[in-house]
């Protein structure tokens, strides 16, 4: 049996099928090419809040993209901060052991399959250089923009201080330099000139007194003209009290939504010191560890179609297993001998003790004998003119955080001595008493 007549028509139509295909003037008839292979390694900021002998381990996965990536690892280090020592380093994690206070950052460099990234640890070491300080907050900031329209925002809407100190913003860390610090010191403009993306800052505050904090600013520029609509990202509160959770988990898929209907990915979160973690499905782990407060996490949102958004998760971190510190403030004696006509400064922050109390002040001091004159009053110190001989008694008072307390300053004020008599003296006596 032949199959010649059959099989030539079918060869005749395989090979039409197949110039159709080919042919130029014919787009929708074209096959389609495979989807180019991307390949890339995004290293971003981090952002650590720490305490004068602090050591801490930066781990580095949580701040670098890679993307068709087998493997990347930690290639170079630079401490420019000279706020302590790198003590150990490993592929993707590093030590550093804090010595002293201030505001700096480490660059530091990433390696993968012939790509290299750079990026900035950024640091802010609190050296309770006044007692009783409490360090100031500063919040993350969103920006929403197109790429042709500059945006500002007021950093003092965003920072704050339980003390009541004067906060400065002392820096600005932004590697594109399209945020710029106005010159009265807290506004702070994103200028995108044509820039689409997402685009970040770090600030820093100061209270002053030895108290800095960390926050981002977060800048999403937009095309106007792009088809595709970005994502939707909502912000939420949550508390957890460490005395029965140790852990909070976090879903944002419930925060997370699309108009256009897009695959959503949370791909990288803004979270100080490592406390935050993304775990698998848009989920987030968060472990407090020692910290408690009021913290922030902010997250980006992306539907791999250009478009992205931010959200910020605020966790008030309690512990109710720990009672409250309680301030206090102490007043104790002075004591002076003195003649009639002497002047002294009488300075009493050696005769005050205060605890958990940012600040106190000298509110008071009366001379209750009417043996000498107070003038000269200031938030530590008052001047005394002896007139008259005899015991004289200076009742001061102090407050702070609440708080007050008084004591005396006794002056004892003897005639100058005539040639055969000399005053006697009179020692300090210690002892412990046993019951």
């Amino acid at each position: 049996m032949s199959y010649s007549n059959k099989i030539a028509p079918l060869t005749a139509a395989i090979l039409a099928t197949l110039v159709v295909g080919c042919d130029g003037d014919s787009k929708d008839s074209q096959f389609l090419e495979p989807d180019q292979q991307v390949n890339r390694l995004t290293a971003y900021p981090q952002a650590f809040v720490l305490k004068t002998g602090d050591v801490q381990n930066v781990d580095l996965t949580s701040s670098v993209i890679a993307e068709n990536i087998a493997s990347w690892k930690l290639s170079a280090l630079d401490d420019k901060s000279g706020l302590g020592q790198i003590t150990a380093q490993a592929e993707q994690t590093f030590e550093y052991s804090t010595d002293t206070g201030g505001v700096g950052h480490i660059n530091y460099t990433v390696s993968g399959d012939g790509l290299t990234s750079s990026s900035q640890v950024i640091l802010a070491v609190n050296d309770g250089g006044t007692l009783g300080n409490k360090a100031p907050e500063a919040k993350n900031v969103t920006l929403n923009t197109t790429n042709t329209s500059d945006v500002s925002v007021d950093l003092r809407d965003y920072i704050s201080d339980e003390d009541g100190d004067e906060l400065q913003i002392t820096s600005l860390i932004s590697a594109s330099n399209r945020f710029v610090i106005a010159d009265d010191g807290y506004q702070v403009v994103f200028t995108p000139d044509g820039y689409v993306g997402i685009d970040q800052a770090v600030y820093s505050v100061d209270d002053g007194k030895g108290g800095y904090a960390l926050a981002y600013i977060l800048a999403t520029a937009a095309d106007p003209t792009a088809p595709n609509t970005p994502p939707v990202a909502k912000d939420d509160s949550l508390t957890m009290d460490v005395a029965s959770q140790s852990v909070l988990n976090i879903d944002l898929n419930a925060l997370i939504s699309d108009v256009d209907g897009d695959t959503l990915m949370v791909e990288q979160l803004y979270s100080a010191n490592n406390r935050a973690e993304l775990t698998s499905s848009n989920n987030v782990r968060y472990i407090p560890n020692d910290f408690r407060g009021v913290d922030q996490i902010t997250y980006r949102v992306t539907d791999n179609k250009g478009g992205e958004a931010f959200g910020t998760i605020t966790i008030t971190v309690s512990d109710s297993s720990i009672q409250p510190e309680v301030p206090a403030i102490s007043a104790f004696p002075q004591t002076f001998n003195l003649e009639p006509g002497d002047s002294i400064n009488v300075d009493v922050t050696q005769s005050v003790v205060a605890t958990n109390i940012d600040s106190w002040a000298l509110v008071k001091a009366e001379d209750s004998s009417g043996l000498g004159m107070v003038s000269g009053l200031t938030a530590t110190s008052f001047d005394y003119l002896a007139q008259a001989p005899g015991v004289a008694t200076v009742n001061y008072d102090v407050q702070g955080g609440g708080v007050s307390d008084s004591s005396t300053v006794i002056a004892l004020i003897n005639t100058p001595p005539s040639p055969d008599n000399t005053p006697p003296t009179a020692k300090n006596v210690t002892g412990r008493y046993h019951q």
